[in-house]
């Protein structure tokens, strides 16, 4: 009974949006250090208001390109038919952003959090 419970626990955390975000990634910092993605008070301001058409003014250091990239990796991860991609104003720029904002925290994630039956199919690099 308590595998059970446990089983209970583990799928309600699973099914929490928020608590993947918060829970389930790492980033890494400006030093190169490997830490767990948490919201921060303006990434969390956006996850709380966001609607289907969000316009972000132009912001730096508040970690908006970080939290859009796992927000959406979370999606395609944990829901079906969703696609993603990101636009940036040079190609390597956008590769950049795919390796450390989307492939890093893809690989990253905990072990056994992986949501049953779905691939581990990872985005091409080039």
């Amino acid at each position: 009974m308590a595998a059970h419970a446990g089983y209970q626990a583990t799928l309600d955390r699973l099914s929490d949006w928020r608590w993947r975000i918060d829970n389930l990634y790492h980033i890494t910092d400006k030093n190169g250090q490997k830490l767990r993605f948490q919201m921060n008070w303006a990434q969390e301001a956006l996850f709380n208001e966001m609607s289907f058409q969000n316009v972000i003014l132009k912001a730096r250091q508040l970690g908006f390109t970080t939290f859009i990239q796992i927000f959406m990796l979370d999606a395609c991860l944990f829901n079906s038919n969703i696609r993603a991609g990101t636009i940036a104003h040079k190609l390597d720029d956008a590769k950049t952003i795919f390796r450390d904002k989307v492939k890093y925290p893809m690989t990253s994630c905990r072990r056994g959090s992986k949501p049953p039956g779905r691939s581990s199919r990872t985005a091409p690099t080039s």
